[in-house]
């Protein structure tokens, strides 16, 4: 070539067009086991006072991986979610929904029952970082994790989730009831 310029620029898009795509990896697999759940699948809770609520898997779907963008830069993403429906058939009830991008994996909880609701965020680097053993009612939870909103500046009525893996959402928090609503196991 006779203008150098021309040639770097060439390169220069070559590199630019080649050098930017994402490789994007699928979901990994290992996440699911924190929401242990198939369709139709039914999870009861048992209050502190004895009144349970039952919710039955409704939907459950993983995603294949897809790049997004959020802040101007681009991201690999791909998820896993589950939705319940309570026993009148209300979409509602309790949900999980996990997405890994960037490298992170970001999970939200939530739970609503009787208009009484609550959905928290938490984003780590690495999931075993994040982890805790926990004890409820006698039965030992080797992986768990613990979301919780402050009250005082959130007005959600579910205040406190806890998620273990292995089991999916174990226990939660009713500040408008007072009521700790715990996985029944069968």
């Amino acid at each position: 070539m006779k203008n150098p310029f021309v040639f770097f620029a060439i390169c220069s898009l070559f590199l630019i067009i080649t050098g930017c795509k994402y490789n994007c990896p699928g979901f990994d697999e290992k996440l699911l086991s924190w929401m242990p759940y198939e369709e139709n699948d039914t999870i009861t809770y048992i209050s502190q006072q004895n009144d349970t609520i039952t919710f039955q898997i409704n939907k459950y779907s993983v995603s294949n991986s897809y790049e997004t963008t959020r802040k101007n830069r681009d991201y690999c993403a791909s998820d896993a979610s589950f939705y319940t429906i309570d026993n009148e058939g209300k979409v509602c009830g309790v949900g999980t929904w996990i997405s890994m991008d960037n490298n992170k994996t970001n999970i939200n909880v939530s739970v609503n029952i009787n208009n009484n609701k609550g959905e928290i965020d938490k984003t780590v680097k690495n999931i075993t970082d994040a982890v805790e053993t926990l004890s409820i009612n006698g039965k030992q939870y080797d992986e768990v994790l613990i979301f919780e909103q402050d009250t005082i500046k959130q007005d959600d009525e579910i205040w406190k989730i806890i998620l273990a893996n292995n089991y999916g959402i174990i226990q939660f928090y009713d500040r408008v009831t007072g009521y700790i609503w715990t996985l029944q196991h069968d």
